[in-house]
């Protein structure tokens, strides 16, 4: 195709065509090949087979489905099987399912197990009684919120999987941040945390918020 229309701008401009007629007819092929297109249909249909077997059911192949918050794996029985797993690529892209991290810590609901678990929002600590036992909450750095001094900063990701930082309290206390606070006090002020920030020449390294001080 490209090739063809570079052939006819030639054509074009050594006066052989019109310019005119060249606009028309890709115009009206272009026409042609939306027509030919279900957009609808194609729109939520973003499904690949992933080659990995359901380990619910043991029947169903599970799906690599994408969503506004990204990827993430779906049996392709539902909704009679409703198992989906969130999962990541190594160097080569080959899927590596996120398995979640059983934590020395009980349900305060149910007393069950918690799981720090990975969710197309970021990470976040969950009953492992789940469905039955619905207890979630978020993961807190251990850093008061610097707005409200209550609350404290947690780790979120946005829709579009950029991760940010905002008070536990919202909505609240509507704090947000972009960098991670870490849970060191600066040797300069005695300000109770620090940022963690990272540059290509520095590499990362801690800033004090208040005096600006920092730590490699």
């Amino acid at each position: 195709f490209t090739a063809a229309m570079e052939e006819k701008l030639d054509d074009v401009e050594f006066g052989k065509t019109q310019w005119q007629e060249l606009v028309k007819d890709y115009y009206d092929n272009l026409q042609k090949l939306i027509g030919a297109v279900d957009i609808k249909k194609e729109k939520g249909n973003f499904t690949q087979d992933s080659g990995i077997t359901c380990d619910v059911c043991g029947e169903g192949r599970m799906l690599i489905k994408r969503s506004k918050g990204g990827e993430f794996l779906a049996c392709e029985r539902f909704p009679a099987c409703k198992n989906s797993k969130n999962f990541t690529r190594d160097a080569d892209g080959k899927i590596q399912i996120v398995v979640p991290t059983q934590l020395d810590e009980a349900c305060p609901q149910c007393g069950s197990p918690l799981m720090k678990r990975t969710g197309r929002y970021g990470e976040f600590i969950a009953c492992s009684n789940y469905p039955k036992c619905k207890y979630s909450r978020a993961i807190t750095t251990g850093v008061k919120c610097p707005e409200c001094g209550t609350g404290e900063i947690v780790q979120r990701r946005s829709k579009q999987g950029k991760t940010f930082y905002s008070c536990n309290r919202y909505p609240d206390c509507k704090w947000i941040g972009n960098d991670k606070p870490v849970k060191i006090a600066c040797p300069n002020c005695n300000h109770p945390f620090m940022w963690e920030k990272y540059s290509k020449t520095r590499g990362t390294y801690k800033l004090c918020p208040n005096c600006k001080t920092t730590l490699e």
